[in-house]
């Protein structure tokens, strides 16, 4: 099978122009369309000279006939022979890298529809490792982006093809930026959310233990950083109440948890009870009461929803940073299909 260098469509190994897109798949399709495109050129020029004589200026007519068949066919050459090097480079490094981020979900990167897109498939990507995610982009995928511009020097490249050729380049600097900031970002979320596992830990201490210790008065303390007017809950449903409602929001209260709450968690050796902490024992565990651990759970659902808010900021600077790709790629694409004689 062959694998379109435009849009990816596999096609049959005899195949010279893909089913999808109709873009050239071999050195005998990509000969047609030049020929093709120069008779046409051809037609649009003798048009043009007639058009000339009778405007009573064949002199400038027959120096322009002979500057485009003079000349122009020269540039198509060159820029067919960049093409063939170009693609072979571009798919094997800059769309290589799109293809390794979202883990080859979707349609590639250059013929996707926008950036929604893209973030499914960056999602969708994550999902299937959170942990390797971050790792893989930066060790796996970043060395093909920041491969592609040392490869290009390597090409003859086509004066008619600057400078849509040099701002497509460019956009690999914008790309990798975006891309080390997104996974670096996505390390850091998750380092988190195994220090938020804390949360849990102590808090079955709390709900579990017979007898309170040092990590049962902790986890108080942090239900007094977390809840506001912690004291004055009747019960384990006003916590609960509490929690519920900045479920639609909880971006800031979490962040606040993380700052200021949470490390109340991580040293609990020595730590002493505070003064109410056997009454609120009193309301949220009673004693031969069932266990029930539901702010537990609605702790980890805000800690979730709240890092999946984030992913999703993270992920609208990969979609600028595709847009910049993308625009980079239809100008320097058109500007190919100008000098081909393809438009």
């Amino acid at each position: 099978m062959k694998s379109c260098p435009t849009c990816d469509t596999e096609n049959p190994d005899e195949a010279h122009t893909c089913s999808a897109c109709g873009s050239a798949l071999d050195q005998f399709a990509l000969d047609q369309e030049i020929t093709h495109a120069t008779l046409e050129a051809k037609k649009r020029t003798l048009h043009k000279k007639e058009i000339w004589i009778g405007a009573g200026v064949l002199v400038v007519a027959v120096i322009a006939y002979n500057a485009f068949f003079g000349g122009a066919s020269v540039s198509r050459k060159e820029a067919e022979a960049f093409y063939i090097a170009f693609i072979a480079v571009d798919e094997k490094e800059y769309r290589a890298f799109w293809k390794c981020v979202t883990r080859n979900q979707g349609r590639a990167a250059n013929v996707m529809q926008d950036n929604l897109e893209l973030y499914r498939s960056l999602e969708s990507a994550y999902n299937k490792a959170p942990q390797q995610y971050p790792d893989f982009v930066l060790n796996t995928c970043m060395p093909r982006i920041k491969a592609f511009p040392e490869r290009m020097k390597e090409i003859k490249s086509v004066a008619a093809l600057e400078p849509e050729l040099g701002k497509y380049i460019a956009t690999v600097d914008v790309v990798a930026k975006a891309a080390e900031t997104y996974a670096n970002s996505l390390d850091a979320i998750h380092k988190q959310s195994k220090i938020d596992g804390k949360v849990a830990e102590l808090g079955n201490s709390f709900h579990g233990d017979e007898k309170a210790s040092a990590p049962t008065h902790a986890y108080d303390h942090f239900l007094r950083c977390a809840i506001p007017d912690y004291d004055n809950k009747a019960d384990l449903q006003g916590i609960i109440e509490y929690l519920a409602s900045i479920r639609k929001d909880p971006v800031v209260p979490v962040a606040k948890w993380r700052k200021d709450c949470i490390p109340l968690l991580t040293q609990t050796e020595g730590v002493k009870p505070h003064a109410n902490y056997k009454a609120m024992e009193k309301k949220l565990v009673p004693p031969g009461g069932d266990y029930d651990d539901r702010e537990l759970q609605a702790f980890s659902s805000l800690f979730e929803k709240a890092d999946r808010a984030s992913r999703e900021a993270l992920m609208e600077g990969m979609g600028k940073a595709w847009m910049e790709y993308f625009n980079g790629w239809q100008g320097l694409k058109g500007k190919l299909g100008e000098v081909l004689g393809s438009k």
